[in-house]
Formats: structure tokens, C-alpha cells, sequence
């Protein structure tokens, strides 16, 4: 086994080490934080191993790119006699090599369009990896704020079955009206049904996060974590000074120095390649030794190569064009991330500081004043409802921050990797 295959059956060993972990992990339940889980979806995601292999196709079309063509071995016999003699014997019988020689400049040329073509595709690899870290981040969060989104409306669930039963039992009482159960009835219904979609919600986004972990499912295993709340102003600095080097510019930037290339390489064809051979035999009649030389150029008669310098020329003028759009569009991506992280700020900061508050004091005082009989049934269910739908919109804000940060994250280069679990206020 020579150390080559060795190393391999090494990569592979280690590989099932790894998978066998991450599914003994999700087996016993073991907390996935969101540091585990870009280490997991960096490794064993699908379409990045996909982009690897591309990656490693581009460096093998560059290295063919750097080689000469191979030569053509031939053996010719000539002058056969038909009638008489010894036939084949007597005929002239040459062995020959010949090899095309590429004109100076062309393999040059060549060697730079297969750089230009591996930056490209390393480029290209990074900015995949930088989608599916914002891509994972984002999943992480939905599943949190699911999870969170789940504990409300089951609570606002358990409240409302209670009340049901309580006002049930008033109206057989006589203390209580008939419309007041069916009130409470009714908000145990629909907190019921909001129970259920929440739950499918929370096994939707869970699904999603272990599909960018290249696994089928997550287990048992729970998330841990907090999601950011509040202004990290080392990505605002970040992103108020621009895109910065984001490498889908790089690979558009070496696209462009490709089809340049490309173009150059093509006016170069018009100057076609010389073939030179060398041949050694004996005449069969004779006996003697015969060498031959041959020098051939392909003549450029029926195909001058216009079409192809048009093709390449517009290639090279699309690659331009493709580097100008790839850059605004990045650059209205970062505007639009960052007034989204700016309105969400905003927007949490208002439901932590006030109306979470308000709204968390308005219901312990109902429910004061319902236990001292100021208050009916359908009071407290009010206040409860819109608590809970307070905590819902606050538990969507916190994901729109997230998803924005996760996006400031990716095109302006920031390293924070705050995430996981919202607060549980009120």
C-alpha cells in the first residue's frame, strides 16, 4: 500500500469518525450550539463537498492547459508493389515521430487562463462558504425562535383551557353567561390550532437547519444559545465602510482576467502552429537507410478564426459587464441589510424596554384583579392573548435581526458569531 492510498484510507476513517459522533450526538440529545454547528455544516454539507470537487476539476483543467500536446508515433510503407517481388517486403517502410509546437505566447497565454480559472473557483468556494455560514446562522435562529414561539402559544393554550373550564363551570353555576364559555371555548380553539402550526413550524425549520448540516434529522438534540438583541457596533462600522473585499468580486474579477485572456489567445490562432517530423526506414528493395523530415502548417483557408475572436471578444465584454452588476448588487444588498438591521434594532429595543413591560404589568394586574373578582373571564383571556401576540412579534423581530446581521456578516466580513436562544421575558 503506498502512502498515498494510506493517506486516503486515513481521510476516509476519520470521515466516519465524524459521522458516527455527529449521530451519537443526536442520538443521546446533546446540546448543538451554533459554533458545532457551522463546524458541521462546513464539513459535511453536501453542496460545499460538491464546490470542493468543481474546485479540484478547475486545477485539473489548468494543469492540462499548461501541457504540451502528446506526439503522434507513425509508420508508413510506400512504394508497394503490386505484381511481382516480394510485395510488402519491398515497399519503403518508415517509423516516424512528429509533435505540434505551440508559437510563442500561446501556452503562455494559456497558463494564465488556468490561474485566472483556479482563483476564480477558489473565489467562488469562499463565497459559498460565507452563504452557508448566513444561511446556517439564519436556520439556527428560525429553529430558536420556533422553539420560543412554540412555549408562548402553549402557554396562552394551558390559560385558555383553564378559563374554558372555569367559565363552564359559572354557566352551570348560574354565575356566568352563556356568551363568556363560549368566548373562552373559542380562544381554546384557535390557541389550539396556533399550537399545532407551531409545532410544524418548529419540525420545518429543524428539518432545514439538519439539511445544511448534511444530516437527515436532528434527533433529540437541543439547541443552546441567545440571539442578539442589541447593536454589534464593530459589524455597523464594518458595514457603514462598504462591501470590502467580498469574494464574489474575486470571482468575477477573475472571470474578466479569464475571458481577456481568452480573447488575447485567440487573435493569437491566426498564426496557426507548426507540426515537425522525423522519420527513419530502409527502401525494401535495397536495403538502405532512408531519414525523412517533414514540416507541415495547418493553412487557415476555411476557418480564419473570426468567429472565434467574436466569440471570445463578447465573453470578455459579458465578464466586464457581469463584475459591474456583481458589485451593485452586493452593494444594494449591504444597504438594504443594514437598514433592516437598523428598523430591527430599533424595533426589539421598543418591545424590550416598552411594550413587553406594559404589556407583562397589564397582565399581572388583571390577573390580581380577576383572583379579587374585578374582573371577568374574558378581561383576563384579552390580556393574556395580546401578551402573547406582543411576545410573538417580539420573537419575529429578533429573527429579522438575526437574518439581517447574519447577511451584514457575510458581505462586510465581521467574525461575530453571537446566537441562539431568545430571552424568555414576560
Amino acid at each position: 500500500m503506498n502512502a498515498s492510498h494510506l493517506s486516503h484510507r486515513l481521510l476516509a476513517f476519520g470521515a466516519a469518525v465524524l459521522l458516527q459522533a455527529a449521530a451519537l450526538g443526536a442520538a443521546t440529545g446533546e446540546p448543538l450550539s451554533l459554533e458545532e454547528a457551522l463546524r458541521l455544516a462546513l464539513e459535511n454539507n453536501p453542496r460545499l463537498r460538491a464546490q470542493s470537487e468543481r474546485l479540484e476539476a478547475g486545477a485539473g483543467r489548468a494543469a492540462q492547459l499548461r501541457r504540451w500536446s502528446n506526439p503522434e508515433l507513425s509508420f508508413e510503407a510506400e512504394d508497394w508493389p503490386r505484381q511481382g517481388g516480394r510485395g510488402f517486403r519491398d515497399a519503403k517502410q518508415t517509423v516516424g515521430i512528429s509533435q505540434t509546437i505551440p508559437l510563442p505566447g500561446k501556452k503562455a497565454l494559456d497558463r494564465e487562463i488556468g490561474a485566472a480559472a483556479q482563483r476564480g473557483g477558489q473565489a467562488g468556494l469562499e463565497a459559498f462558504r460565507l452563504e452557508l455560514r448566513r444561511e446556517l446562522k439564519i436556520a439556527y435562529g428560525r429553529v430558536l425562535v420556533a422553539e420560543r414561539s412554540l412555549e408562548v402559544t402553549e402557554k396562552l393554550h394551558r390559560v385558555a383551557a383553564e378559563a374554558a373550564r372555569a367559565a363552564q363551570g359559572r354557566v352551570r353555576a348560574g354565575a356566568g353567561a352563556l356568551q363568556e364559555q363560549l368566548r373562552a371555548e373559542l380562544l381554546e380553539e384557535q390557541a389550539g390550532a396556533s399550537v399545532t402550526e407551531q409545532r410544524s413550524a418548529l419540525g420545518a425549520a429543524r428539518g432545514a437547519l439538519a439539511t445544511l448540516l448534511g444530516q437527515d434529522d436532528l434527533g433529540e438534540r437541543p439547541l443552546t444559545g441567545k440571539l442578539p438583541e442589541t447593536a454589534d457596533e464593530t459589524l455597523l462600522r464594518a458595514a457603514e465602510g462598504g462591501l470590502g473585499r467580498h469574494p464574489s468580486l474575486g470571482a468575477a474579477e477573475a472571470e474578466r482576467d479569464r475571458t481577456e485572456m481568452a480573447h488575447r489567445r485567440a487573435r493569437l490562432e491566426t498564426v496557426p502552429d507548426p507540426s515537425v517530423g522525423l522519420s527513419a526506414g530502409r527502401v525494401g528493395s535495397t536495403g538502405e537507410s532512408i531519414i525523412g523530415v517533414r514540416i507541415s502548417v495547418p493553412l487557415p483557408i476555411l476557418d480564419g478564426g473570426a468567429a472565434r475572436r467574436q466569440e471570445t471578444r463578447a465573453e470578455a465584454n459579458a465578464a466586464v459587464a457581469e463584475l459591474r452588476a456583481t458589485r451593485q448588487a452586493l452593494e444594494r444588498e449591504r444597504a438594504t441589510a443594514l437598514q433592516r438591521y437598523r428598523l430591527a434594532l430599533q424595533q426589539c429595543e421598543l418591545f424590550r424596554t416598552r411594550l413587553l413591560p406594559k404589556s407583562g404589568e397589564a397582565t399581572r394586574l388583571v390577573s390580581l384583579g380577576f383572583e379579587q373578582g374585578k374582573f371577568g373571564i374574558n378581561d383576563l383571556l384579552e390580556t393574556q392573548r395580546t401578551h402573547s401576540e406582543l411576545q410573538l412579534g417580539h420573537l419575529g423581530k429578533l429573527q429579522e435581526l438575526n437574518e439581517a446581521q447574519a447577511t451584514l456578516e457575510a458581505l462586510c466580513g465581521a467574525a461575530t458569531t453571537t446566537g441562539a436562544a431568545p430571552d424568555r421575558q414576560g
